[in-house]
């Protein structure tokens, strides 16, 4: 598989804090990759740092160009962002919202096509909400609206995926839908997807690949279906000191023990 995606030595500070220490990794075509850390490890300002939302030292690279060197018009139609609250706070029916994510394909005064509209009715479909295409977005449940976003992520036409805790604030069935549609949809487009996770256990079911995030650096980065369990254990040992990795029909599984 091809190399999408490279992060080169990315430092990031907050006046005098240092947020990311020189982290750099790789993300391949056609795989979805998790990253791990606990709250203020550097995830978040990692992914806002790709989307030019804060400075930083070092390059990110997709499909060789700088990110750095691009307009936010052609940096948005490379990168989509889910992050972890959406900004939308005004009163959009939920067809137009989805239609936001061909924004950065369209003139300043152009109207979506006939065929960008039907891509936007078909992802509502995939992610369960056709029969929402009409109604108010803020008067859809959280999770509903994060399952709307992932669809205006999926008619962006991007290449690479960012998605912040994208599980967030659905309920279990949602969750494998979401995950479902995001693997799918980053295979056929050979595509690449970023996700920040919390929950280890989703991680190893959802993730080709798996990245270590303490204390602003990068501390490990494993592909479950090749690791040897003295690797998974080194890896998530350096987040979770309570956890013991072990296989069951070819799968990793994560045990916990008490007070974990």
């Amino acid at each position: 598989m091809r190399e999408l995606f490279l992060a080169e030595t990315i430092s990031v500070s907050y006046g005098k804090k240092q947020v990311l220490d020189s982290c750099s990794f790789s993300l391949l075509a056609g795989e979805v990759t998790g990253i791990l850390g606990k709250n203020g490890s550097g995830k978040t300002t990692l992914f806002r740092s790709i989307c030019g939302q804060l400075p930083y030292k070092g390059r990110f690279l997709l499909e060789g160009k700088d990110l750095h060197r691009l307009s936010d018009r052609e940096r948005a139609k490379r990168i989509s962002y889910l992050p972890q609250r959406h900004s939308i706070a005004f009163s959009l029916p939920v067809a137009e919202v989805v239609l936001l994510g061909v924004s950065p394909w369209l003139s300043l005064f152009g109207q979506p096509t006939k065929a960008q509209r039907q891509a936007a009715m078909e992802a509502l479909s995939q992610v369960g909400l056709a029969d929402m295409c009409h109604r108010d977005f803020l008067t859809l449940s959280e999770g509903q609206k994060q399952l709307c976003l992932l669809a205006r992520t999926m008619v962006q036409q991007t290449q690479f995926w960012l998605m912040d805790e994208p599980d967030a604030a659905l309920d279990v069935e949602n969750k494998q839908l979401l995950f479902t549609q995001v693997r799918q949809t980053v295979a056929a487009g050979q595509k690449t997807a970023l996700l920040a996770l919390h929950d280890p256990q989703l991680a190893l079911t959802c993730c080709d690949r798996l990245l270590f995030l303490k204390d602003g650096a990068l501390a490990a980065s494993i592909a479950p279906k090749t690791a040897t369990e003295a690797e998974m254990m080194a890896a998530f040992g350096l987040l979770y000191s309570k956890t013991r990795p072990f296989l069951r029909q070819g799968k990793w599984f994560l045990d916990w023990e008490d007070g974990q």
